[in-house]
This record gives structure tokens, C-alpha cells and sequence, in this order.
């Protein structure tokens, strides 16, 4: 993983973290069992609020993170009508939920695993800020650089799709610099690391397409003590 601090990321396969991959792919499938039977993804679409000149207008309200289900089909057809510019649209989990308490606990120690290795200081130090992440048909993000937090040093992303279920269905990870562009497929022998020590990359993720669903642990990690400073 030289090339993360080098490059600003690394991409690598999942073998590389995942000892167990029967207990891999069951933590996958009892995370795609729960979101099938219960709304547990909260949605993100976030406009260009310069673009909006009436917000009292816009379905769903502005200022919120996340806007109520129904909402989504009208507010798609308000962006439309009015030329309104989206920077992101897609799905997360809330940051407390019973549900998935124990498969929150089994990603943060893969990661943990991983990350101390790259980031000495993080042992015994860490604070998670995660989620599972589900992106569908029409959900995407624009190319952005994250801004800087107090104490962060990375952020991980396991990619938690299977392979068959890909379909050629976009939502690829974009990352984006001067001098090279690379593209993560995302499918569950893939993940990603972002470095924030001492990087910011510019990144993004494609349109989602041909109802493929996009599923992801995404990892915010922090030096705990730098936080509470």
C-alpha cells in the first residue's frame, strides 16, 4: 500500500483484508436480506442552492440531509423543470440503527485490522464514522474533493455488491488527478482507502444504471485524541 500515501489512494482487493470469506459474504447477504424487508436507507439529494430561487418550493425542503421517500420522484422532476444542478443522490444508513449494530461491528474490525498497520497512531485511538451506502438507478455523485476535519486520516470503502448482480451497471469510483484517472468497479472484491493525512483527492461516482444495486461499508476514520482536542 506504498502507493497510497503516494498517490493519495489505494485500490485493492479484498482478499487483502478478509480472512473469512464465509463470514464475508454472510454479513453481505444478511445486509441485502435486511434492506429488503425494511426501509432502513435514508436519501441524500443534495442541490445547487444557488441554482434554487424559491426553496419554499422545493419538494422535500432544503437544509435537511435527507428527504422523505415519497419526495424523490417529484423532486426529480423539479430539478428538471427548473434546471437545477444535483452534486450527489443516493442512500445511507442512519448513524444509530438496531438492525445493523453487529454488522457495523464486524466492517469497523476489518478495518481496524487494516488501518493500524498504515496508521500506527490510530491503535487504540479510533472513532469510526460509517455507513452502509446503497446507490440505484440514477444515483451518482459529481467530482468533489472532501473538506478538511480535525483528526481524519482516511476513509475506506468495502464495496459489498456481487459480481453477477454488476451487469455493466455503472457506479464506478472515479478518482481524478492531474496525471491519471482510475476507475473502481464496484463489486464486493474490490475496496478503496482515500488518504487525508496528507492527500485530497478528487473524486466522484458514476450514474448508477440497469437497476444494479450498489452497496457499500463506508468508513470515515479518525485519530480519536486529535478530535478531541
Amino acid at each position: 500500500m506504498n502507493e497510497l500515501f503516494k498517490n493519495g489512494y489505494y485500490v485493492g482487493k479484498t482478499s487483502e483484508i478478509i480472512d473469512n470469506f464465509d463470514v464475508f459474504y454472510k454479513n453481505i447477504n444478511e445486509l441485502i436480506d435486511i434492506s429488503n424487508k425494511d426501509n432502513i436507507f435514508k436519501y441524500r439529494f443534495d442541490l445547487f442552492l444557488e441554482d434554487v430561487k424559491l426553496p419554499e418550493e422545493v419538494p422535500g425542503g432544503v437544509g435537511r440531509i435527507h428527504i422523505d421517500k415519497e419526495f424523490i420522484p417529484e423532486r426529480s422532476e423539479y430539478v428538471i423543470k427548473n434546471n437545477i444542478r444535483v452534486f450527489q443522490r443516493w442512500g445511507e444508513t442512519p448513524p444509530v440503527l438496531n438492525q445493523i449494530t453487529g454488522l457495523k461491528n464486524y466492517f469497523r474490525s476489518i478495518v481496524e485490522s487494516c488501518l493500524v498497520k498504515i496508521y500506527p497512531d490510530l491503535k487504540n485511538n479510533f472513532h469510526h464514522t460509517d455507513s452502509f451506502t446503497l446507490f440505484k438507478n440514477g444515483d451518482f455523485i459529481i467530482p468533489h474533493n472532501d473538506g478538511e476535519n480535525m483528526g481524519r486520516r482516511c476513509v475506506i470503502l468495502i464495496y459489498l455488491s456481487h459480481k453477477e448482480h454488476y451487469n455493466e451497471g455503472g457506479g464506478e469510483l472515479v478518482i481524478n488527478s492531474e496525471n491519471f484517472k482510475e476507475e473502481v468497479v464496484p463489486i464486493n472484491e474490490n475496496f478503496c482507502i482515500l488518504d487525508f493525512s496528507c492527500n485530497n483527492s478528487n473524486h466522484s461516482v458514476n450514474l448508477v444504471k440497469n437497476d444494479f444495486k450498489r452497496y457499500t461499508y463506508i468508513d470515515f476514520v479518525y485519530n480519536k485524541n486529535e478530535m478531541e482536542k
